[in-house]
């Protein structure tokens, strides 16, 4: 029975009053019976508007999330290739101090010859001899200031492709780019252990133990160390795994900064000599592009930075 019609009253002819009563009880049911069923009716029909309108303000804010999803990594994509740019911009100008450094030592010794050769005229010496072995002297001094700007030519050279590369060659990188400034503040650089072959990108590898010699040689000139400098660099194997520890004897990272050194745009230097992405790009470096781990702690008399690489090329 569709109980959404109009009421029913049921009243029999001729029935006494006890039927009579059953009969108005019922008919009284019946009519509760009606009203909820309307209600009832009433509130489907409600929740099902309210469903309709939850429903499409969900939607709505699944797009609007959606979105501010892509709203936020486009501008995380954007702050890291600003981040990158900086990195190697901080690397080109620390690279061209490097290089300053480097062609010192060869033109001084250029300016020696002309001087010598000038004298040798004014006392009558200039011979053949004398001229060719003047020629061999300054093409050999050339000949390094053109080597120093080859390495420097590779060194920001994109590498696409991972390759195998020996632990050792890109060291000796490394202290190619940045040996004459060290020596300039006399700090010694020891290498010890293994030599090891790794896969990755050497180039970059090289920019890491650059990051990590120069935050050595800051160390050491905010600390006024000048004499008893020391840094070192030792390569272990362990399992299948090469273990890179590089070391100073700067005296170390206060424990206050130790959880930020490897921040974006964390430094403890002054404007002008720090731009806080080193670390944090050679974290990058070793962790993302190469899979492997950047750690940092305190040695006994400095900073230990220890880098894990898998040394297995099949890996």
């Amino acid at each position: 029975y569709d109980f959404t019609r109009d009421n029913i009253t049921l009243e029999p002819a001729g029935c006494n009053d006890e039927v009579g009563d059953i009969s108005k009880a019922i008919s009284q049911l019946l009519a509760r019976m009606s009203g909820y069923a309307m209600e009832l009716k009433e509130l489907n029909d409600t929740l099902q508007d309210k469903v309709d309108e939850q429903t499409q303000e969900l939607l709505a804010l699944n797009e609007n999330l959606q979105e501010r999803i892509r709203e936020a990594v486009e501008k995380i994509r954007v702050q890291d290739a600003a981040m990158v740019r900086q990195s190697r911009h901080a690397a080109m100008g620390e690279m061209i101090g490097n290089i300053a450094h480097q062609w010192r030592q060869p033109l001084n010794a250029l300016g020696l010859i002309i001087q010598d050769i000038k004298d040798a005229n004014n006392y009558g010496e200039l011979d053949k001899t004398y001229i060719e072995s003047s020629v061999a002297r300054s093409m050999q001094q050339i000949h390094g200031m053109s080597k120093t700007i080859d390495d420097f030519k590779n060194f920001f050279k994109p590498e696409k492709q991972k390759a195998p590369f020996h632990i050792h060659s890109a060291i000796e990188y490394a202290q190619r780019m940045v040996g004459s400034r060290i020596k300039h503040y006399n700090i010694h650089l020891d290498v010890q252990g293994d030599d090891v072959e790794v896969v990755g990108y050497q180039n970059e590898f090289a920019q890491v133990l650059i990051n990590l010699i120069n935050n050595a040689r800051d160390a050491f000139e905010e600390r006024g160390i000048r004499h008893g400098g020391n840094i070192t660099i030792n390569v272990k194997k362990v399992d299948d795994c090469v273990v890179m520890e590089v070391q100073d004897n700067a005296g170390g990272i206060p424990d206050e900064i130790m959880e930020k050194v490897f921040d974006p745009y964390f430094t403890t230097k002054e404007d002008d000599k720090g731009t806080g992405v080193g670390l944090y790009m050679s974290k990058m470096i070793i962790e993302e592009s190469m899979h492997g781990k950047l750690e940092v702690t305190n040695g006994p008399d400095g900073a230990r930075f220890i880098i894990t690489l898998k040394c297995d090329a099949a890996e």
